[in-house]
Order: structure tokens, then sequence, then C-alpha cells
């Protein structure tokens, strides 16, 4: 058990996504994910084709994020820093 503080600097790294796995899921929403990348924070937000997804930070390159519903076909998945 332990805690791990982090900086966050004045001016943030911009997150960047390497992958998604998996990289299908049902419309009606609800799929786990696993986004690799870098430079995530605890308060990087995901979304698909600009809608929130619930995202849980697990580490500096790794996120989890819950897809919201969505429309059939491919979606754009992009990663921010959040307020």
């Amino acid at each position: 058990n332990g805690f791990t503080y982090f900086t966050t600097p004045t001016t943030p790294t911009r997150p960047e996504i390497e992958g998604v796995l998996p990289d299908f899921g049902s419309t009606r929403g609800g799929t786990t994910t696993t986004v690799i990348g870098r430079f995530f924070t605890p308060e990087t937000t995901v979304s698909f084709n600009g809608r929130a997804a619930r995202v849980t930070y697990v580490n500096p390159t790794t996120l989890r994020a819950v897809t919201p519903f969505g429309d059939a076909g491919r979606a754009d998945v992009l990663v921010a820093h959040g307020a």
C-alpha cells in the first residue's frame, strides 16, 4: 500500500494515444477499454466521437475507459487534459 505524488507541469505535455483495446464494442456503450499512450494524468479525459467516456486513471501510460453509446462504424477516440 502506498501513495504516489506527481507533479503537473505549468504547461502540461499533451496526452497521446498509441492504442485502444478492444477496438470494438456495442453501440449501446458499456465496453471497458484499455487506452494505451503517453502523458496521462488522473485528470485526463477520453471521448469517443465527442461523447465522454467514464475514465479510470491507471498510470501515465494506461487508462481504462468505459464507452458511451455510439453510432455503428469507426469512432474517433480523443484524450485531453481535464480541468
